[in-house]
């Protein structure tokens, strides 16, 4: 795998030597971009942008996204692109699938009809998850993502498929275990373009890092529904050091800087963005970790499981999530006038999970002063058997801090918006042990209108 990925790299070309440093015009200069990049994607080889330093680009009409390879180095450059076209991914790095016989009982046991080698294999529930967003006209159908090697799926689905609920269908594609580099790229999206310049779409990628990345938006712009890094149908992908100075996100709209859809195993590393609405927007992620970021949300909207946040800061908002599963641990992390978990409760979707904190610490005040907000549950039992019983999370929460302001009077560790009559199962506990709460209010574990179905112990 090393002499292989040795080779890409030792056979490099540079836009400059298709034409960059003689080119007039912004369009001319992407032309030559795009020229290298071809080249490389029909040879093989790697791109350097070795001494191009600064330049502009902009988007011709009809324009396609530009292919990446293997092994994409920017060395630092910082591209600003000017867009009055369309909408495009300024780059992508995506494979084809095909579609392939499942079985729900198969797939729990991990069996796939894949044959030798590598593949990865998306499987999507025929029937709805969610059949109707509470507010919504629409619903959710799961998605899952597995790893096969020679036949062998090497991790599990969220959920189990081998029910009569579950309608499974699956496409594959095969892939290779070499680690795919994309580092060092400045991209400034110019305030005078009338159209979104999206960075990356990755789609049925397998072992992708991208490393030491900024993107900077205009703050007046007009523009919505960014999805600045878009990864869909893809294992073991690492951002690492990536950092994103406001999105495209008008007033009243949504925009992404992070745009997740069927992820298995994401990786987050010193991942910094600010934005006027959440910076994740995720859909069926299984296993996430987060470490040494400082963001204001990470959210899975609907499916998913295990999430892990390491010496993060969370600012300004909330993490969000719904139908979550296994373990979501926050550990020496600062939520500063932020609710560390709010159930999205549209979906409908209350599963049961292990909700665990470590040496953090809250800062809150009279807007933010709860743990777990379950927003407004509504007495409607949801048709899915996984998701017909209302759940809550056990908590445990060591060594913990709550920073409170002098108007504060109260913390809760659960907050529900409306009351709901249903009895919330799966919870048996929750632990507070060596918590300290700084400031005059008072420490409210749960409101009288919840219920449970086990009796609560509280561990203080």
């Amino acid at each position: 795998m090393t002499s292989l990925l040795n080779i890409l790299i030792a056979i490099l070309l540079n836009p400059l030597d298709f034409g960059l440093g003689e080119a007039k015009t912004d369009i001319e200069r992407y032309e030559a971009i795009r020229h290298c990049h071809a080249e490389a994607y029909a040879q093989g080889n790697g791109v350097t942008y070795e001494g191009v330093g600064d330049i502009t680009i902009e988007i011709p009409d009809g324009a396609e996204s530009i292919k990446l390879t293997e092994y994409t180095d920017f060395a630092g450059a910082r591209i600003t692109v000017k867009n009055n076209s369309h909408d495009i991914y300024l780059f992508n790095m995506k494979n084809d699938a095909t579609p392939i016989e499942v079985d729900g009982k198969k797939i729990d046991a991990g069996d796939y009809n894949t044959g030798d080698g590598i593949y990865l294999v998306s499987i999507k529930d025929s029937n709805p998850w969610v059949e109707q967003r509470i507010g919504y006209k629409y619903g959710t159908n799961r998605e899952d993502l597995a790893i096969v090697v020679n036949g062998k799926a090497i991790n599990q689905t969220v959920m189990p498929y081998g029910n009569e609920q579950s309608k499974p269908m699956a496409e594959a594609c095969k892939v290779n275990d070499r680690e795919k580099i994309i580092k060092n790229l400045n991209l400034v999206r110019s305030s005078d373009s009338g159209y979104k310049t999206y960075l990356i779409w990755i789609h049925l990628q397998y072992r992708v890092a991208m490393e030491n990345i900024t993107i900077d938006t205009p703050n007046d712009s007009t523009l919505a529904s960014d999805l600045a890094i878009r990864l869909s149908s893809s294992a073991d992908i690492r951002l690492d050091n990536i950092t994103i100075n406001k999105t495209y996100c008008a007033a009243g709209s949504s925009g992404y800087g992070f745009h997740l859809n069927n992820i298995y195993d994401f990786k987050g590393i010193k991942l910094r963005a600010k934005a006027r609405w959440g910076i994740f927007g995720t859909n069926f992620v299984n296993r996430t970790t987060l470490e040494d970021c400082d963001i204001n949300r990470y959210d899975i909207h609907c499916y998913g499981r295990d999430i892990t946040a390491r010496n993060c800061r969370f600012a300004d908002t909330y993490n969000q999530f719904s139908s979550i599963y296994g373990l979501v641990i926050f550990d020496r992390c600062t939520f500063d006038r932020c609710t560390p978990l709010l159930t999205e409760y549209s979906y409908n979707a209350f599963t049961p999970y292990e909700l665990i904190f470590n040496e953090c610490t809250f800062n809150f005040d009279k807007k933010v002063n709860s743990v777990v907000e379950l927003g407004w549950v509504e007495n409607q039992t949801n048709s899915r058997p996984e998701l017909s019983q209302k759940c809550l999370p056990n908590i445990t929460m060591t060594a913990c801090t709550i920073n409170t302001t002098n108007e504060l009077k109260e913390i809760k560790i659960f907050d529900i918006k409306t009351n709901c009559k249903e009895r919330f199962d799966h919870i048996k506990f929750v632990n507070l042990n060596d918590l300290k709460i700084n400031g005059k209010a008072k420490l409210k574990v749960m409101p009288s209108s919840l219920k449970t179905v086990n009796k609560l112990k509280i561990i203080k």
